[in-house]
């Protein structure tokens, strides 16, 4: 904030500094213009009548020519702005799908296969190579790796949110390919470790403006453990958590983005160190309160502690972008080289 405020000032003298001296090498040509017109008078045919009739045209010239020298910096502005908004008109459309079937509408919970898929976010730099996973329906998986080994970029991709170039997502049994986005993202929920919070109330970030009832909210709100944090709010519900909810802890913002996924009860669940801002005691009490509500949904747990894993049935391992083991914690163990061995 520091920075952005530091530049905003320094164009802004910049600018006004520029503005002004324009202006003052206009005003100075225009004064020796004067002068050497009075020299045509005192030294040529030229009369005073004609002089006085050139000064007042010059004189009428001036405001049109300070607006044309306002109009270059106006031009830049616009331009920039004007890049910000065909950057996005130049974006390609997301595809429209005729939707057959909705896998999620016949079950709580469902199982996600996915087969050979690569991403990449530039050409001949992939992220992801041929990824292969079965998510059974209701299980609890989680996804671990080292940094920048593409946890992230998957959960992304499972919501819908990253185009892939190869493969295939299955959602118990139908293709990606033959889905609405709109469908996935709204029954697959991805709680990231910094959430997206609005500069609205604190009922706005949970609900996101759709209609819920007070009983809802207050069972969210128990469930992520924030009801005293809303308590201790003078407003309560109705308290603006100012841009990326600044006024609150992360802690604070991350067990937000948890009590809207409650609110919004989907049938899969994608936790990414969705909790890694909270102490011990407030993430066991949070886990506990989850325990009911996901028992028969299918979560995907991405994470470094071992904390947030030690309930998973079945865990993944991603090495620069590839899935280098697979098994049970059990079977994991076992393994003296496995990255999951490591974190115990």
């Amino acid at each position: 904030a520091r920075e952005l405020k530091e530049h905003s000032v320094n164009y802004g003298y910049k600018s006004d500094a520029a503005l002004k001296f324009s202006y003052l090498v206009f005003l100075a040509g225009y004064e020796v213009f004067r002068a050497v017109s009075i020299l045509a008078v005192a030294y040529s045919d030229l009369s005073v009548g004609l002089m006085l009739a050139v000064f007042s045209y010059l004189w009428v010239m001036v405001n049109p020519t300070h607006d044309i020298i306002n109009f270059q910096y106006v031009l830049a502005t616009a331009k920039a702005a004007c890049k910000r908004i065909n950057s996005i008109y130049d974006m390609e459309q997301e595809p429209l799908v005729e939707q057959t079937a909705n896998p999620f509408e016949t079950s709580k919970a469902i199982d996600i296969k996915v087969t050979n898929l690569s991403f990449s976010y530039l050409e001949n730099k992939p992220i992801l190579e041929n990824i292969n996973m079965q998510i059974d329906r209701g299980c609890k998986v989680a996804v671990v790796g080292a940094s920048g080994s593409g946890k992230t970029t998957l959960a992304n991709i499972l919501v819908g949110f990253y185009p892939f170039d190869e493969g295939e997502i299955l959602y118990d049994g139908v293709s990606n390919k033959a889905l609405k986005l709109s469908t996935i993202r709204e029954n697959i929920h991805l709680i990231l470790q910094h959430p997206k919070l609005f500069n609205d109330t604190m009922r706005f970030n949970l609900t996101l403006g759709k209609e819920y009832s007070d009983e809802m909210v207050q069972n969210a709100l128990q469930i992520a453990q924030l009801s005293d944090v809303i308590e201790r709010l003078e407003l309560g519900l109705d308290t603006l958590v100012g841009k990326d909810g600044i006024k609150l802890s992360g802690g604070q913002r991350q067990r937000v983005a948890i009590a809207r996924m409650v609110l919004s009860n989907p049938k899969v669940v994608i936790f990414d160190e969705s909790t890694s801002a909270l102490d011990v005691h407030t993430e066991a009490k949070l886990f506990e309160a989850l325990q009911s509500f996901l028992k028969d949904k299918t979560v995907i747990t991405i994470a470094h502690r071992l904390s947030t894993i030690k309930s998973a049935e079945f865990i993944y391992v991603l090495e620069d972008g590839k899935v280098v083991d697979s098994g049970t914690p059990q079977e994991l163990l076992t393994k003296d080289e496995s990255y999951f061995s490591s974190m115990i």
